[in-house]
């Protein structure tokens, strides 16, 4: 798989997890920049922590979302914890009681009624999906003991990751009234069907969406 094709099917590659990617990357950095902005216009982010192409598709589609969730309280016990995380250090430490009092600040209501099960199964899901893309590492205890009981506690370690799991958008988001707003805001101000806007339209549905024939023309892409 060449580098490219990492970035194409990989959120990120984290330097703690995958040292030696993680430079293998670093190398061919100039040569993916060139073809990311010319053809996808699409940003490289790359630091000491990971290295990650920011994918922004042109359709928002289906399976684009996260698979393991189920629910729209998943999303937004997602978007909390990033909330969380934003405000602590990389490589501090937390307890679930922290998290789970966070979130019942800033969504009161039943969607923080820690009593029910439900919610509790939903937030472990959120939490074990953290820890899957590197948001987060268990440090101590299991999961398993807060879906048991809402007394249940696990200490986890902020990896510093989540700070750059959100896209960036190049306007104020409290200024969008509408869903559509976050598709369009990439091109805010330019027109779509003229020059490089139109070019990398067309890449990205090549490269980002699946078609009939999208896997023969990946391939040709991929090998310019």
């Amino acid at each position: 798989m060449t580098e490219l094709e990492i970035l194409l099917n990989r959120r990120w590659i984290l330097k703690s997890g995958e040292k030696e990617l993680y430079y293998k990357l670093r190398d061919s950095l100039g040569e993916l920049r060139k073809f990311t902005t010319e053809k996808l216009g699409c940003q490289i982010i790359d630091n000491s922590l990971l290295i990650k192409m920011e994918k922004i598709p042109v359709i928002p589609e289906d399976f684009m979302g996260i698979q393991t969730f189920s629910s729209k309280e998943e999303y937004a016990y997602l978007c909390i914890l990033l909330m969380f995380l934003e405000d602590r250090d990389a490589d501090s430490q937390f307890i679930l009681s922290q998290l789970t009092e966070y979130i019942s600040a800033n969504l009161p209501g039943d969607i923080s009624d820690w009593t029910l099960y439900a919610n509790r199964r939903r937030l472990i899901r959120v939490l074990r999906y953290a820890v899957d893309q590197g948001l987060v590492e268990i440090t101590d205890g299991n999961e398993d003991m807060f879906m048991d009981n809402e007394a249940g506690e696990v200490l986890y370690g902020n990896t510093g990751a989540s700070r750059y799991f959100m896209r960036n958008f190049s306007k104020d988001i409290l200024e969008y009234t509408k869903p559509e707003d976050f598709q369009e805001s990439e091109w805010f101000q330019v027109d779509e069907d003229r020059g490089f806007a139109r070019r990398h339209r067309v890449y990205k549905r090549l490269l980002f969406a699946p078609a009939c024939t999208g896997k023969m023309v990946q391939m040709r892409i991929l090998n310019i």
